[in-house]
């Protein structure tokens, strides 16, 4: 079995730097990816017809692409 042994703490730093920033890299493309994911999924439901939501069971009201700007509740 050989196995590299690192003798210098900047050495073992810059190990440890790179495997965050892989990680970090990771889970940024996977957030990126669900947020178009999303968003492609949001497109589809605008392009429906309020009877084709109505079958799915989705509410044609909880997908207006323009949503009320406006507080009724006061």
């Amino acid at each position: 079995m050989n196995a590299y042994v690192m003798r210098h703490a900047p050495a073992a730093f810059m190990f440890k730097a790179g495997t965050w920033r892989q990680v970090a890299a990771r889970k940024m493309d996977a957030w990126l990816a669900a947020r178009a994911k999303a968003r492609e999924d949001g497109l589809a439901l605008e392009a429906m017809s309020d009877r084709e939501l109505r079958d799915i069971g989705i509410d044609p009201a909880r997908v207006d692409p323009m949503p009320m700007t406006r507080d009724w509740t006061t």
